[in-house]
């Protein structure tokens, strides 16, 4: 299991910030990528073995783990 780490700089450059999230999303228009590193509620709440990868284009939703991520685009 590995840490989420977000990274991010303002639009003027400067400083970077960085932070350590159970789940982050970067959104471009109705475009997003969303990275989840827990799963579960309350009591059963934990991180998970390998982080989920969701993709939204065009209203399409694509779920990868970073693994099928790959195959994915080696396949191109």
């Amino acid at each position: 299991m590995k840490d989420l780490v977000l990274k991010s700089e303002g639009v003027r450059g400067g400083r970077i910030t960085q932070f350590t999230k159970g789940w982050a999303s970067l959104c471009y228009g109705a475009d997003l990528i969303e990275v989840e590193n827990f799963e579960g509620m309350g009591d059963n709440y934990k991180q998970r073995e390998q982080a989920r990868i969701y993709i939204q284009l065009n209203g399409k939703r694509y779920l990868f783990s970073f693994k099928s991520l790959q195959k994915q685009l080696d396949k191109k």
